[in-house]
């Protein structure tokens, strides 16, 4: 803004003042800002069952049956009485598997596997097994015992896989109301520690 003022000097003279009053204007700016977040997965361990087969076994009084499933190769052998016994077609013995996934593990690193409450697990009648084939078997001395391929198991990825394999004993006295499915009363309980994480 530019103002003059005029000022009387004496009886005649007028002098006038050049005054400048600056106004300044303000700016304004903008930007942008986001905010980030994210998720990453966390260790799980799922595992199927051990399937430790159907047999064909006479009516007898005698010496128990061992099935063996190498948690390894997958193959099964038989042990102890095994007179008249065998595999049912379509039913044979399969691995269980464990599968971790989500480990924050590097690539090579090891995840160490433990079993608890694996060992002579008393087996009781189960109608709902083999998609309910056989009905409900009645009878005791049946016992599973499960076994692990290896401690351990190569992380790629987050993830590896553990097969297991296990034991069955057919006890020696056998009747016809033993016949039927049979499951394990109380499931064994599998840890994995991938020395990030344990579950």
């Amino acid at each position: 803004m530019i103002c003059l003022n005029w000022k009387r000097v004496g009886s005649s003279f007028l002098v006038g003042t050049l005054v400048i009053a600056s106004q300044v204007q303000a700016d304004t700016a903008t930007s942008e800002l986001d905010a980030v977040a994210g998720l990453a997965p966390v260790l799980t361990l799922e595992c199927t069952e051990v399937n430790l087969g159907v047999w064909r076994v006479p009516v007898r009084s005698g010496g128990v049956t061992t099935v063996t499933l190498d948690a390894v190769t997958g193959d099964h052998l038989l042990d102890g009485e095994t007179s008249g016994v065998s595999v049912s077609a379509g039913y044979e013995p399969s691995r269980g598997v464990c599968t971790i996934s989500g480990s924050a593990a590097a690539d090579g690193a090891n995840a160490t596997f433990s079993l608890s409450g694996h060992a002579n697990m008393p087996m009781i009648g189960d109608a709902d097994v083999f998609g309910g084939a056989l009905g409900a078997g009645d009878g005791s001395g049946f016992q599973a015992t499960l076994t692990q391929a290896s401690p351990t198991c190569s992380i790629s990825a987050g993830g590896c896989q553990l097969y297991l394999g296990g034991i069955l004993t057919i006890p020696g006295d056998i009747s016809a109301e033993h016949y039927g499915g049979y499951r394990t009363a109380s499931p064994a309980t599998v840890t994995v520690n991938d020395a990030v994480s344990a579950l």
